[in-house]
């Protein structure tokens, strides 16, 4: 197996020996598209494509200025549909039998954290996780060999936290004002635990791949995630990093969006893609 890292820091870059270690800001088309160049040149095809960009930064949704908007949004959300963009097509026209597209959404893109990650960072993992279905479905009619897959983690143990400073100069407040930055770099997965479970995540053709707890099923995790965003929108409930407390007992909104997620299901392929 091949391994390509691209990433806009230079100096991490130097650090890795992989088969091909990039250069690339994700956001610039022409940057992406020159690396899925370099990437077909050099190795013919592609069986994994992870996308993987995030930013987090910004206050409440009316305190957080246009700029910081537009830079959490265009990292962290239009980065995916730029990687998409240019291997994509590519993807489609190889002679591989089955591939991959993994997109980085979060447990934030299933369930309304902004009293803890800030407005502009959950609304980009929530979009991020509706592309996903999107190009599920795309890709389901127009390419079936290539599967999609949305991995959700909870907070991960990496330097998301510490590197998310834009114009403002400070990171996402609840996480400063909370002190919770601290608790989730302690504390938090760790990116190897999140890397096993996302394989096996492909490998058995999940389409969700929800990661907070191994010992709870993703199915469990989905649908106690999705009765919390009821509690949030409805009732001001907040959201902790975790599940259980804080969640509404309305069973009848659960039991709606649950049927709405099995019913999503159920259009998407289980299958397990040979890479």
């Amino acid at each position: 197996m091949k391994v390509v890292v691209a990433d806009v820091d230079a100096q991490a870059l130097a650090a890795l020996d992989f088969d091909l270690c990039a250069r690339c800001d994700a956001t610039d088309p022409a940057q992406v598209n020159a690396l899925a160049d370099q990437v077909y040149e050099r190795f013919g095809d592609v069986g994994v494509l992870f996308s993987n960009t995030g930013i987090m930064a910004g206050d409440a949704s009316f305190d957080t200025p246009l700029a910081v908007w537009n830079k959490v949004m265009s990292v962290t959300f239009t980065a995916n549909v730029v990687c998409c963009n240019a291997f994509v097509p590519r993807m489609q026209r190889q002679a591989r039998k089955r591939a991959a597209v993994v997109l980085t959404s979060s447990l934030s893109g299933l369930l309304n954290t902004c009293a803890q990650t800030g407005a502009a960072y959950t609304v980009a993992k929530n979009a991020t996780r509706v592309y996903a279905e999107s190009l599920a479905v795309d890709l389901l009619r127009s390419s079936p060999s290539i599967s999609v897959h949305c991995l959700c983690p909870g907070p991960v143990n990496t330097p998301l936290l510490r590197n998310s400073r834009l114009e403002t100069g400070k990171q996402s407040f609840a996480f400063e004002k909370d002190g919770i930055n601290d608790e989730v770099l302690q504390n938090g997965l760790q990116p190897s635990a999140v890397a096993e479970a996302l394989f096996k995540g492909v490998a058995d053709g999940r389409f969700y791949v929800v990661v907070v707890d191994p010992k709870t099923s993703n199915a469990s995790l989905i649908a106690e995630a999705m009765r919390m965003q009821v509690d949030v929108v409805e009732n001001g409930g907040a959201v902790p990093f975790g599940f259980g407390a804080g969640a509404s007992d309305d069973a009848a909104a659960a039991a709606t969006r649950t049927r709405l997620f099995e019913a999503f299901k159920r259009g998407l392929p289980k299958r397990k893609p040979k890479l």
